[in-house]
């Protein structure tokens, strides 16, 4: 990572020639491992992603462009007759592909089982925690796609409104 001024620029040393992914954040979280970031006013989170190669010389100029990436909006529902209260869990993303500066986003649950994930970029896959030992995972699903047990790729802006969890304690 490099410092930001306030301008935006930056400056990024003693980077080794080879291709990268340069990983910017703004907003709310201040600076990721491994990407810039800068502060913006309100709060906003914004995020963006830049394929770069590094050769011999210096890399200039390098212009990338933030958004305010992907989110997914969905309901965990119980399959099972223990006693669940969905507000203790928490509903959490992970990078398949390890990016730096992109790492676990996370959100509450809702009493009735709500839950909302936004400022999401790349390949990611879904996990609760806070589950009782008695409950586990049965599906999550995407639209018409299962991604229990694997990811999805989340591009640009995109707005996931139907993600739907599954919790069972029929083991």
């Amino acid at each position: 990572g490099g410092a930001i001024q306030a301008d935006g620029s930056f400056f990024i040393a003693n980077v080794a020639p080879g291709s990268y992914v340069l990983n910017a954040r703004s907003g709310v979280g201040g600076r990721g491992r491994g990407g810039a970031a800068v502060a913006r006013a309100g709060g906003e989170m914004e995020i963006g992603s830049l394929p770069i190669v590094v050769g011999d010389g210096d890399v200039s100029a390098v212009g990338i462009t933030l958004s305010r990436g992907a989110s997914i909006a969905g309901t965990i529902v119980t399959e099972g007759t223990s006693q669940i209260t969905l507000s203790n869990l928490r509903v959490t993303t992970r990078q398949i592909r390890n990016t730096p500066g992109m790492g676990v986003a996370g959100s509450g649950v809702s009493a009735t089982g709500g839950f909302q994930l936004s400022t999401l970029s790349g390949t990611i896959s879904l996990r609760v925690e806070n589950l009782p030992s008695q409950w586990m995972v049965k599906s999550i699903v995407i639209g018409p796609t299962d991604v229990t047990d694997g990811g999805f790729e989340l591009r640009g802006t995109e707005q996931i409104t139907n993600a739907r969890i599954v919790l069972t304690d029929r083991l």
